[in-house]
């Protein structure tokens, strides 16, 4: 294990660089993942990562236990004194440990699985949470639009929980051009449909659309779509967060496909 106690040291400063700078992290293709969850997770479905980076202050048996299995595979382990490790880690009062990994990139996206659309979202949380919604009711494809928050940022990691792990993401793309070339029907979710989500029968493949938190999806995309739905609701509130407007939708299709599985009827 080698030890670090200096800042000006090129490994550190290259860390602090991936840590805060989305053009950082890009050009050089790795990002960084803290704590137990994440890190156990990234090992379990890739095995191991560039580094593991952990602080001298890090004494709990579930950190001794990814350390070890770091040695296990030959990874290179570097131990940070606690004031140094603060200035990588994204996480206040973290566990004191993290990998810089690979960001996982692909080729071609396929037009006639279960696939997520996501036009320019910002906040980190609202993503995050959309790709564990997606994990958990089974769509395994994401494609996000220029001008969507870096999937692979520390922040969206956190919230994603591993669910990166399980999916595979399309970032910087053209919704334009690929939702002309699915071969799914798409949906999009609008307050101004006449047809709610419990209308619709998504026991086939289905591909989605969610927009902006503030303005949501462009009138450019909704143009093109033309099963567009609404979410029902009793209270008195404009609209949903995206992320939650995304596990509804995504929930109902779940619903739908498990009841007409075993029941044969929607």
């Amino acid at each position: 294990m080698k030890k670090i106690s200096s800042s000006r040291n090129p490994l550190v400063k290259k860390l602090v660089q991936l840590s805060n700078k989305q053009s950082f992290r890009n050009k050089q293709g790795l990002t960084i993942i803290e704590g137990v969850h994440l890190v156990s997770e990234w090992l379990k479905a890739f095995g191991s990562p560039e580094i593991c980076v952990v602080s001298s202050s890090s004494k709990s048996f579930e950190v001794e236990q990814v350390i070890k299995k770091c040695e296990e595979l030959g990874v290179e382990i570097v131990e940070l004194e606690p004031n140094i490790y603060t200035k990588i880690s994204p996480v206040i009062e973290g566990v004191g440990i993290l990998f810089v990994v690979k960001i996982s990139t692909f080729q071609d996206v396929d037009f006639r699985k279960d696939t997520i659309f996501l036009e320019k979202i910002q906040d980190p949380g609202n993503l995050g949470t959309i790709l564990r919604s997606a994990v958990g009711f089974g769509v395994e494809q994401i494609i996000c639009s220029k001008g969507t928050v870096s999937a692979w940022s520390p922040k969206v990691l956190r919230s994603g929980m591993g669910a990166h792990f399980k999916l595979k993401i399309f970032e910087n793309q053209d919704l334009n051009l690929l939702i002309n070339k699915m071969q799914v029907p798409v949906f999009a979710t609008s307050l101004r449909a006449r047809k709610s989500i419990y209308d619709e029968d998504f026991t086939t493949k289905t591909a989605w659309i969610f927009g902006n938190e503030g303005s949501g999806v462009s009138s450019e995309l909704l143009s093109k779509i033309e099963n567009q739905v609404m979410i029902p609701q009793v209270g008195e509130i404009e609209s949903l967060n995206v992320a939650m407007a995304a596990t509804v939708c995504l929930a109902e299709q779940s619903r739908q496909r498990l009841k007409h599985e075993y029941l044969g009827e929607i």
